[in-house]
């Protein structure tokens, strides 16, 4: 899980997280494409979902078009499984 520094500075309600200075925190969900880390710029066209916390009073609700990452941690870790076996040939 991400570390979300306004969580540290809100208190937790049920289910809702209110900010110290007493305004409820928001979430906004924030997709990234997941680039294929062995070709510049391509992927398979999925991508990857967060749900991110903010504090409207301060901050500007996230983009939902988050940064582009190089690979899902998956398949990341399927990736080395397929190598091993490879390996074994």
């Amino acid at each position: 899980m991400p570390d979300y520094p306004v969580l540290g500075e809100s208190t937790q309600y049920g289910e809702d997280w209110v900010h110290s200075c007493g305004t409820t925190l928001l979430a906004a969900e924030v997709s990234h494409s997941i680039h294929d880390s062995l070709i510049p710029l391509a992927g398979s066209g999925r991508v990857r979902t967060e749900i991110v916390p903010f504090w409207p009073k301060c901050q500007e609700k996230p983009s939902p078009y988050g940064a582009p990452i190089k690979s899902d941690p998956v398949d990341t870790s399927e990736a080395a499984i397929l190598r091993r076996m490879g390996a074994r040939r």
